[in-house]
């Protein structure tokens, strides 16, 4: 995913905000070096922490949707492994979730949306 910093960070363990092709999104910045203010990254995301299903609410379901947070991040559910992984399409990024539950039924196709309060960002060096 590329995005714009919107403001520098000194390095690894900061916060970095970035406006991207899904709007800004705040995360912990991983990367060895400083970025500045309006400089362009391909970035990776990352959730390093496990999440129950129940976490990640449908935005397909009005109930749901409302008690959603305006800071959560929406992406399409591409596939489910055997394993807990569940691959979700946020923007033009593919990002991997653990889950440490199982949903009841299969989830590919869904719309969902995930809290970014543990959101890592990574630079693919790209």
């Amino acid at each position: 995913m590329r995005g714009v910093v919107l403001a520098s960070v000194d390095g690894q363990g900061s916060e970095l905000r970035l406006e991207t092709e899904i709007g800004p999104i705040l995360g912990v910045w991983r990367g060895d070096a400083p970025v500045d203010s309006g400089e362009t990254l391909d970035v990776e995301l990352e959730f390093p922490s496990a999440r129950s299903w129940h976490d990640i609410a449908s935005a397909a379901s009005a109930d749901s949707a409302r008690s959603i947070s305006s800071d959560s991040l929406y992406g399409t559910v591409m596939e489910l492994f055997d394993d807990g992984i569940l691959m979700v399409k946020i923007g033009g990024s593919i990002v991997q979730v653990e889950l440490d539950d199982s949903p009841s039924r299969n989830p590919a196709g869904e719309t969902v949306a995930i809290s970014p309060d543990d959101l890592e960002i990574y630079p693919t060096g790209v």
